[in-house]
Formats: structure tokens, sequence, C-alpha cells
């Protein structure tokens, strides 16, 4: 794997792009990627001194750059796990599988925000969250399950209780240009249609930037639950607490995880676990159920292979960040 990256780097002469942009103190990247590298963790090829994001197309660059900042009012919009279904080809029902890690993924995040809005499971129906999307928040964090449309980019969708799913068709109808960012921890929400891609791909996370939206974080494939909440949960730490731009933020989460040894994944669940219990001076039940789910995910970091357990870039490279 890690070879392909070099010999891709060597195609593309990412070595002599970077020293040309280090001699002109650049080092916020952002990357409209042709035809099929649409498709391709490019952030990858680049050193960490480099903060990443991409843009669908050179036109929604400009549209994001003249529309109007939104209100700071600090509120999330958190769709959790929805209790989804889809009909196969023989019309029958199939279940999502579960998110083992949403339930601590959204429960942390919801705690650094001043106002948030939670649904959850078969709450999550299609009319409760084109509602709520409408209300003034200006964050909306999706744990769940998304797919891409090859034969109808525009049914690309995320999918919410039942047999319900927010598509993109949908998506664009909507006004939601009071969002700094939607984070979509799912399945293959970046993926984009390569028959269109010459002039501008149409996708999920297009899809948000043509209702207003000011920046995306997603997915290019589905990552495995565990590695996807400490990265999201670790970007969201550093972005609001640390002060970093969205695109430093991500890379930066990126790096951590990549490099993070059991030890350091330990000390970081018990970090979490402390600063639940110093913030309560008696636990609610949702408290004891984060701290124990916490320690039983330490517990596990025994069980595994290598001492750097999400190195690969299968855990951490799928992320990226679209906007500006």
């Amino acid at each position: 794997m890690f070879d392909r990256f070099e010999r891709l780097k060597e195609i593309l002469q990412v070595g002599a792009i970077e020293e040309k942009l280090a001699g002109d103190g650049i080092t916020n990247l952002i990357l409209i990627p042709h035809r099929d590298l649409h498709r391709f963790p490019i952030h990858v090829l680049f050193s960490g001194e480099f903060a990443i994001s991409y843009l669908p197309s050179f036109r929604v660059g400009i549209n994001l750059k003249q529309r109007f900042t939104p209100p700071s009012i600090n509120s999330i919009l958190s769709i959790e796990n929805p209790d989804s279904v889809i009909i196969d080809e023989k019309g029958q029902q199939k279940r999502f599988p579960p998110l083992p890690a949403a339930e601590i993924e959204s429960e942390i995040i919801c705690r650094m925000f001043a106002n948030s809005t939670r649904r959850a499971d078969t709450t999550a129906t299609l009319d409760e969250v084109t509602t709520l999307l409408q209300q003034q928040h200006n964050f909306f964090h999706f744990t769940g399950h998304g797919s891409y449309n090859f034969e109808n980019p525009l049914e690309s969708a995320l999918y919410l209780n039942h047999t319900d799913k927010l598509t993109v068709k949908e998506i664009i109808d909507l006004n939601l240009s009071n969002y700094k960012l939607i984070y979509l921890s799912a399945c293959e929400t970046a993926v984009t249609e390569k028959q269109t891609i010459l002039a501008e791909y149409v996708g999920l996370t297009s899809g948000f930037m043509r209702a207003g939206v000011g920046c995306a974080v997603s997915t290019l494939w589905p990552v495995e639950s565990g590695a996807s909440t400490l990265l999201t949960i670790d970007f969201y730490r550093r972005w609001l607490e640390g002060g970093d731009t969205i695109p430093a933020a991500l890379a930066n989460s990126q790096k951590w995880l990549r490099n993070a040894t059991r030890e350091d994944l330990a000390a970081w669940y018990q970090r979490e676990i402390d600063k639940i219990s110093e913030n309560s001076s008696k636990l609610s039940e949702v408290e004891i159920i984060l701290i124990d789910s916490l320690a039983t995910d330490r517990l596990a970091l025994a069980t595994m292979e290598f001492d750097r357990p999400y190195e690969h870039p299968y855990y951490w490279a799928a992320f990226t960040v679209t906007g500006i």
C-alpha cells in the first residue's frame, strides 16, 4: 500500500509541488481533483506540513466565498445510528448493522456544544430530520450509513429510520447556509460519479455545498467504527478547543491516529473517562453507561495485534474536508 502511494506521488510530482509551495510560504491547499482522482485520498501524498481541503469545482468555491457568514450560535444537530433498512433486489428488507461506537461518539461530541438537538434510532425519520435541518443550528453531525448511487447520483443518500433516506435531490432544495460544518461519519459519503466529474461531480458532499454549507467532512470508503469514533472526537476537540482550522484539525487528528500506540490510546480513553467523572457531582445513568463503554474499549486494546493499531491508511486516510 505505502509503495503504491510513493509511486503515485512520483507520477503526480508532489515533491516538486511541495518545494514550490514551501518557497512561497503556502501551507493551506485546496485541491480540485480531475476525473477519478476524486475517488483517491490525494491528501495522503503530501507531507504533514500542509492542511488540505477539497472542492468539487472552482465554481463551488467562488459561491462559498461569496456567501454570508453564518451566525455563531454554537448549536449542533446530531442524527445518531438510525434504525435503517433497505429493500434488496428480491423485495426483501435488509437491516443495516448497528455502529458499535456511535453512542460514544455522539454523546461526547454533543457535550462540547452549548446546545444540542439529538435524534436516534426510530426517531430519525425523514420528516423530522428535514424539519430540524432547517432550524437554527450551525453544525450537523450524522453517525449512520450512507451510500452512493452510481446510476442516479441525485439518489445518493444518508439512510434514516426504516426505509427513509435523505437524498442529494432533497438536500439541494434546502437552505443550509447557516451551517459551518456538516460531519458525515458514514459509509461512502464522499464517493463521486466518474461520468460527471469533467464538469462537477454530484454526490452527498457537493449536494451539501450547493445547499450553502461552508464545510463538510466525509469518508471515501467504509471505515471501522472504533477508529472512526477516535478520529472524529479528536477532530472536534482540536477544532473547537485548540483553535485549528477545520483542515488543520482533521490533518492533525489523522496524524495522531496513525501514530498512536496502544499506550497512547489507553491514555486517551482514560482522559475521556476522567472528564466525564470530573464534570459531574453525581453520575447520571447515561454517564455511567458511557464510562463503562470507554473502559471496555480501553481494555480491548490489549487484544490488538499491532502496537500502532491504526497505522494503516484504511483507518484514517478516508476522511476528507470539502469546502473553504
